[in-house]
């Protein structure tokens, strides 16, 4: 990887060169894009996978920068993954790197069931992540600014004699809780995760790990076949004190498997400030044979090693959601917008974003100027690259910014904004051939320059 090492070294060091002639030039203000050599990062993305083992990254009172990443192993047949959690000054300098325990990931599944991507809270001091301990059941840590456990929560949001099959996100809210939500399985016994089917679940927990509130019971399509998978991925909240969620899901046509023909749907649920459902909506969805290039119809994406779709609040007050699609016939991947009437949940208007041979979701934020962003990744020939788009309120592209370097792929996860226009983007590179990949943070301003 000498050959990124040389290009990331002049890249740094112009970037900082030029923001240093800046007169209001702010500690978030430089702009960066860093490689860490981390030797628990062994993990092999492959130039045309769109796999990374980075989740997201926040940042500190104090300007510091902390990601997330996981050390994966093949050994023995099956996945295992440590946690790790890199931090950095406000110019992208290591200050340390720590790695904690193993997560149990059940075999069917090696990523995300343990630590997803919008998983991560920091309150100016302290840190946040959820995750599962060895028998499967979710817990919340608490680190410090330093990377120490402080507090190792249980959280008590799973029915009775049911499985956890996956934690999907944890987002801090206004009132100064998070919310929690994830599925668990239909099936209670040895038949469990995407086989068995699941149900989707959330929950508002307090900074202490307590529940607050918690629905268990979110409709879905064709819930009573054991062949059913739903996921709930997306969460905004609303200006009545409710709260939005959006995920994907899929039932098998002949109500045995999932592993083939399948129908696809998103749902979209609207929970007041107490959990109680307001409404649910099954958008649409459409019939697919899982190999790529055979859809029968449009097709929504819902291989759970991907995110497939987030909400947001538009500055008129409506929803966003924003998904990863199937393109009929095409076998090509796409981002569609779709504005959403905030008592309904009805389309009110939408448009695409087309990415070729491929276009991945992976993290979609509000700006502070009003504008949406949204961190991809797609495929260019036999490498990965990182694409960001700023999208406006009338849902078209305003701008495209997009990290690639000759012979490497790259795989961003998270997005986060810093102050002063800035964005902070973690990820991987791999050089196309090698066996390993190394952890990276790119720092960015509104336009995508570093």
């Amino acid at each position: 990887m000498s050959f990124l090492k040389n290009i990331v070294l002049l890249v740094c060091v112009a970037a900082t060169v030029c923001s240093c002639k800046k007169s209001n030039t702010t500690p978030q203000g430089n702009t960066f894009i860093k490689v860490f050599e981390e030797p628990t990062l062994a993990f092999n993305a492959g130039p045309n996978s769109f796999q990374s083992n980075t989740g997201d990254v926040v940042s500190d009172d104090a300007g510091n920068y902390y990601c997330w990443y996981y050390e994966q192993n093949t050994a023995a047949g099956g996945w295992a993954t440590k946690l790790a959690i890199l931090k950095t000054d406000p110019n992208g300098n290591k200050l340390w790197s720590r790695v904690y325990f193993s997560f149990h990931v059940a075999a069917y599944s090696w990523n995300r069931r343990a630590i997803m991507y919008n998983n991560f809270i920091c309150d100016g001091q302290s840190l946040y992540i959820a995750g599962t301990n060895t028998d499967g059941a979710p817990y919340m840590l608490k680190f410090n600014s330093d990377g120490d456990v402080i507090a190792q929560m249980p959280l008590d949001i799973i029915p009775q004699g049911r499985t956890l099959h996956a934690l999907y996100n944890l987002w801090p809210l206004s009132n100064g809780n998070f919310m929690i939500n994830g599925t668990y399985s239909i099936a209670t016994g040895p038949t469990k995760g995407d086989d068995g089917g699941t149900i989707p679940f959330v929950a508002m927990i307090s900074p202490s790990g307590g529940i607050l509130w918690q629905n268990n019971e979110l409709p879905f399509p064709l819930q009573d076949t054991n062949a059913d998978n739903a996921t709930i991925e997306g969460m905004a909240e609303m200006p009545d004190g409710g709260y939005i969620f959006s995920g994907t899901g899929a039932y098998s046509t002949d109500n045995t498997t999932l592993s083939g023909k399948k129908t696809t749907f998103i749902n979209v649920y609207k929970l007041n400030s107490g959990g109680q459902l307001e409404y649910n909506k099954t958008l649409y969805g459409g019939q697919y044979i899982e190999t790529r290039g055979s859809s029968t119809t449009f097709a929504l994406l819902t291989d759970h090693d991907l995110q497939f779709s987030q909400v947001l609040m538009m500055p008129s007050g409506d929803p966003l959601l924003i998904m990863a699609i199937l393109q009929n016939n095409s076998g090509d991947f796409s981002i569609r917008l779709m504005k959403l009437d905030a008592s309904s949940g009805s389309p009110v208007d939408s448009s695409d974003i087309n990415g070729g041979d491929a276009l991945y979701l992976r993290k979609a934020i509000n700006r502070s100027d009003g504008n949406i962003l949204i961190n991809a990744c797609t495929r260019f020939n036999t490498t990965t690259q990182s694409k960001l788009y700023t999208v406006g309120s009338d849902l078209h592209i305003m701008n495209t910014a997009t990290f690639s370097f000759p012979n490497e792929s790259i795989y961003t996860s998270g997005l986060c904004e810093v102050g002063g226009d800035h964005y902070l983007l973690p990820g991987t590179i791999q050089t196309f051939g090698n066996d390993s990949s190394s952890l990276m943070m790119i720092k960015t301003n509104g336009n995508g320059q570093y």
